[in-house]
């Protein structure tokens, strides 16, 4: 009798995704939608409308935001429809299940968006992301087991191929990569390319096309940052106290043209064109017929702030056209059409832009700050920029939106026109970009162990350390600014999220 020897039957392949794809689409969905996760529960809809019904939303959709919208849930509905099947829940059941679990979550996402500022809610939005999470059913139905057979396969080849050795080669070798591309990012957010022969104008720019009428108290600039409790004392109008900040320019409009410098560093203001104004008690009044400028280019105060990569601009001001106003209050400029440094009012808004080699390639990088021009009240108005982040206070009071500059602007530029109001999304993207894949190589590489190896913990524990380290040092040495202690937190919760979500579907094994 012939005896058949039995073949080893091929290792099964991973559990399944369902886990991963729910996890990375829900994350994905409460990024995109409720970021920057600011609230204002004491808005109200028009009519005291209850928010649960929604109303229409103010903005205009057109084919791109819809197909953005369906998009964005397909991958929840695919993870929702495989999570469901593999329950053995009927197919028609895991339908009307997977179109309710999006229909409910869009719809608790558009209530929140009520009271997130900037953020816009309708029911268009409802029905565009439930018709992307029955596209997602849909996906899976047809292509599903095609599509988690070949990921699985992927992941187990990933596995076996991934020594400890390897692992450290390629991390090691990815991480150079991030570090220099980040540095050379950095790089670009710095004021490197302000024009040394630019003038110091007040209530006009060099080519004197932008006249601003208003009053102007004092000017200061420096060529550091100020500290936020130096800066809200500054703006706070307590004079009782010296501020400690080594200013490279102090104009003091209280008394008769020309304005002397009070540090004795800069050149002093004077009309241009002469027509010389009686004082204002309560600041100079510029009736936008003439403004001040230096008669010599500030090429020193330009030279220390390329060289330090910090500056501070101070300036107490007020409208003379609430509202309405439009024109540069202070400017570093020359003519024709060049400037380093603008602060402007364009109707009711505060307007700031200074030049860089990023916010003159493909971006649009002034910061607006609506309603502060509501009135002819004095504006104590200081800007400090660190090196990479840029902040603003008004009478005592700091700026909730933060304006970073961090290397994820630059990339972001690469493809699209960056905006204000997306900068904080580019810095935290960047970071997703860098540590997450990164923690899913450590978590395919991870092996199990029934023994205590601490040379293999004491790795691992230096992968998680020391890139998050390394990669702040580079930022603070190429940009300046300041040890930043969230930026190291999220740079390790990445990474374990990384190591954390690519084992979440993970197949035990001995």
């Amino acid at each position: 009798m012939q005896i058949q020897t039995l073949r080893p039957k091929a290792p099964l392949c991973s559990s399944g995704w369902s886990n991963r794809f729910l996890i990375a689409a829900i994350a994905g969905i409460l990024f995109l939608t409720l970021f920057p996760f600011r609230f204002d529960f004491q808005t109200k809809l028009a009519g005291d409308a209850s928010p649960f019904f929604l109303g229409h939303g103010t903005k205009v959709t057109g084919f791109m935001d819809a197909f953005l919208n369906v998009l964005l849930f397909v991958p929840f509905g695919f993870g929702l429809a495989e999570k469901l099947r593999e329950r053995k829940i009927s197919r028609s059941a895991s339908f009307l299940m997977v179109f309710a679990a999006g229909a409910i979550l869009s719809y608790a996402i558009e209530i929140t968006q009520i009271y997130i500022p900037m953020r816009d809610s309708g029911w268009e939005d409802v029905f565009t992301n439930s018709t992307g999470s029955i596209l997602g059913f849909l996906l899976y139905e047809s292509l599903g087991a095609l599509i988690i057979d070949f990921l699985s396969r992927l992941e187990m080849a990933l596995r076996s191929r991934l020594t400890l050795r390897r692992t450290a080669v390629f991390l090691f070798i990815y991480f150079l990569f991030w570090f220099a591309i980040s540095a050379i990012l950095q790089k670009q957010t710095r004021p490197s390319n302000w024009e040394p022969a630019a003038f110091l104008v007040v209530g006009n720019e060099a080519t004197g096309q932008n006249p601003w009428q208003g009053r102007v108290q004092k000017l200061q600039i420096a060529d550091q940052a100020i500290p936020d409790a130096v800066a809200i004392h500054l703006t706070g109008g307590d004079g009782s106290l010296e501020a400690p900040i080594a200013w490279r320019a102090d104009y003091d409009f209280s008394s008769a043209t020309p304005f002397q410098d009070l540090k004795g560093f800069l050149p002093s203001l004077s009309w241009t064109p002469a027509a010389p104004l009686a004082p204002h008690p309560n600041g100079l009044a510029l009736d936008g017929k003439s403004w001040l400028t230096t008669p010599a280019a500030v090429a020193d105060l330009v030279d220390d702030i390329r060289k330090t990569n910090r500056f501070s601009v101070h300036v107490i001001c007020a409208a003379a056209q609430p509202h309405s106003g439009d024109g540069h209050i202070v400017s570093i400029s020359r003519s024709p059409w060049f400037a380093d440094l603008t602060l402007r009012q364009e109707g009711s808004d505060l307007v700031f832009w200074f030049r860089s080699p990023l916010s003159i390639r493909r971006a649009i990088l002034a910061w607006y700050v609506p309603n502060v021009f509501t009135d002819s009240q004095l504006r104590d108005i200081l800007y400090s920029y660190n090196g990479a982040d840029l902040s603003l206070y008004i009478n005592g009071k700091k700026s909730e939106r933060p304006y970073r500059l961090g290397p994820g602007t630059d990339l972001a530029r690469l493809l699209e026109k960056v905006r204000p109001v997306e900068l904080e999304g580019y810095y935290d993207i960047y970071y997703v970009l860098v540590f997450f894949p990164a923690g899913i190589i450590l978590g395919l590489a991870a092996r199990p162990t029934t023994r205590s190896n601490l040379s293999i913990l004491l790795a691992f524990a230096l992968n998680f350390l020391l890139p998050v380290i390394l990669l702040e040092f580079i930022l603070v040495w190429v940009s300046g600014r300041p040890v930043s202690t969230w930026n190291l937190f999220l740079s390790f919760l990445l990474l374990v999220a990384g190591f954390l979500w690519i084992r979440s579907d993970s197949a035990p094994s001995n």
